[in-house]
């Protein structure tokens, strides 16, 4: 837990380049694996149809057929899908918005079950619900004069309601119907610090009378007083509405209510017993007062049979780290549970990353290291204020890590130990540390930021991340100039065999740095994680911690894989 001092930094020498050469495109196998969904619907119980956002702004169909457990592709749309409504099981409705746009480019449809789309109208809609291939309703952004419309054309046309019942500003809105006749409308005013004013309206014509039925303690609403209370704390999510009496409210950041009395009095149905997941709820589907399906913000599906009790339907888990095992991955859960290929084990606490080199199998945060021994896990304390950036270990006692000594705060150097991380010896090198690879004990790959030209005179330069090795313990070092923005990690497993990755593009070498060929990712495995092995293998995890991929021949092409 001792840090000694700072020598002067090394040398840097023979510089190389990375090369242009680009290798095929990575290829995640079928059946899809959806990293997270953006919007979701349910033709039947059984049958559903999601919306996977993809990196590039567009969005993916895909239809599960058992419920959620399992997703095949349909088709791609252009642009985000904030709201997906299927009338009939091959007929349904997407609502298109391009991510920072504003608008949407528009209403589209399908009449095959989502293998073929064709846009309807553009629209600026924040919502669509269709009872029928013809008929529904719109509803518009906050403070438009006219919230709600109908149509009766497939949505090539569509007739205003009367105007918004509520006639003070507004910050967001849902709507939720039992029926084309039987509607509610949520609003909701400026949120801060969690909280967020709301109003809940509802009608039984159609939407040509609205009436107030709840409300949060807000002041400013004088005239509006409705018998029910709503909240204060929990920002407009979603909802459902079964009949004119039976309904639910969601709220992120928030609790899940359901009413069964026309929405004037409420009860929490997010309890201890309840899934902490489905706090976040961003959808939900009930199909009857027992069995509904919720979609939760980070883009998971959860299922109830009674009600209250939720259990996650896809993905099977979600994982926050990675790292490459003797015989195979090890991942680091979301629940705090380390999964190999002899079994599960818990986490120490703190753990937010998984590291594997030559030596032990590290778990560690930003305050915490422990190492993996036949006898369980060995925690090692940092030295006082420090902060750990990376890590990794030739041996059960040599390491190296980059870390924040915090002298002065955000300034990250290299650490070396020699004892299994009791003490440790500060490195100064002529980079900024990031993420390190060990080969030996001496033997080290270091990602390293340098300033760059600043881009006008006076500013301040940003940093241009390299490679940079050395086979003398950091007497010495070899740069290979990359110049990337980033470097988001790196893997070496002999002298010739390495990677470093960028949020969009792997890179491979496998003569020890001279050339590197690029890989661009595909969207599914874009700002991943990634874990390299022997003999070709590797494994990489997609950027919202589901699916796990696999590759046996470097790199080239990818397909989905079990956890362990």
């Amino acid at each position: 837990m001792r840090a000694a001092g700072r020598p002067r930094a090394a040398a840097v020498r023979q510089p190389f380049r990375v090369s242009g050469r680009v290798g095929p495109a990575v290829h995640p196998a079928r059946p899809l694996e959806p990293a997270a969904f953006s919007a979701l619907a349910a033709p039947t119980p059984d049958r559903l149809v999601g919306a996977v956002p993809l990196a590039d702004g567009d969005s993916l169909v895909a239809v599960s057929r058992d419920g959620g457990i399992s997703w095949s592709a349909r088709a791609n749309l252009p642009g985000r899908v904030s709201s997906l409504s299927f009338p009939k099981p091959g007929t349904g409705f997407a609502l298109l918005s391009r991510p920072g746009s504003g608008k949407a480019p528009g209403l589209w449809v399908t009449r095959d079950g989502g293998r073929h789309w064709q846009p309807v109208a553009r629209n600026d809609f924040n919502q669509v619900q269709f009872f029928t291939p013809q008929t529904g309703y719109a509803l518009l952004p906050p403070n438009a004069s006219s919230m709600v419309l109908a149509t009766r054309d497939g949505g090539h046309t569509w007739t205003p309601l009367p105007a918004s019942p509520f006639p003070g500003p507004t910050w967001s809105d849902r709507m939720f119907w039992a029926n084309p006749a039987t509607g509610w409308l949520l609003l909701g005013m400026e949120p801060a610090a969690g909280n967020q004013g709301k109003i809940l309206w509802a009608t039984t014509d159609g939407g040509r009378h609205w009436t107030p039925v709840a409300r949060s303690p807000l002041l400013g609403m004088a005239g509006y007083q409705p018998g029910g209370t709503l909240p204060l704390a929990g920002y407009l999510a979603g909802g459902s509405l079964l009949s004119p009496s039976l309904g639910w409210l969601t709220f992120v950041h928030g609790p899940v209510l359901v009413s069964q009395d026309d929405g004037r009095s409420w009860q929490a149905i997010w309890t201890r017993t309840f899934a902490p997941g489905l706090r976040e709820v961003g959808t939900l589907l009930m199909q009857d007062p027992r069995h509904g399906l919720a979609l939760t913000t980070r883009g998971s599906i959860w299922a109830t049979t009674d009600g209250r009790r939720w259990t996650r339907r896809y993905p099977p888990g979600r994982c926050t780290a990675l790292a490459a095992g003797p015989a195979g991955p090890v991942v680091l859960t979301a629940a705090g549970r380390v999964l190999t290929a002899a079994g599960s084990l818990p986490a120490p606490t703190g753990t937010t990353a998984l590291a594997r080199g030559p030596g032990p199998l590290l778990a560690f945060g930003t305050r915490t290291l422990a190492l993996r021994n036949g006898r369980g896990w060995q925690q090692q304390t940092l030295p006082a204020g420090w902060t750990l950036v990376h890590a990794a270990f030739a041996s059960p006692r040599d390491g190296l890590a980059a870390v924040d000594p915090g002298r002065p705060p955000g300034q990250t150097e290299l650490a070396v130990t020699r004892d299994g991380g009791h003490r440790w010896r500060l490195l100064a090198t002529p980079f900024r540390p990031g993420a390190v690879a060990v080969l030996g004990a001496r033997t080290w790959w270091v990602a390293g930021g340098v300033p760059a030209r600043p881009a006008r005179p006076g500013a301040r330069p940003a940093l241009r991340w390299n490679l940079y090795q050395t086979r003398d313990g950091g007497r010495s070092w070899t740069e290979i100039t990359a110049g990337r923005r980033s470097i988001a990690g790196l893997a070496f497993v002999s002298s010739g065999q390495g990677w470093f990755w960028t949020p969009a593009t792997l890179y491979r070498t496998s003569d020890g740095g001279r050339s590197f060929t690029a890989y661009p990712l595909p969207p599914s495995l874009a700002a991943g994680r990634f874990a390299f092995g022997g003999s070709g293998r590797g494994w990489a995890l997609a950027a919202a911690g589901y699916p796990l991929y696999t590759t046996t021949d470097s790199g080239t092409v990818w397909t989905s894989a079990p956890l362990p």
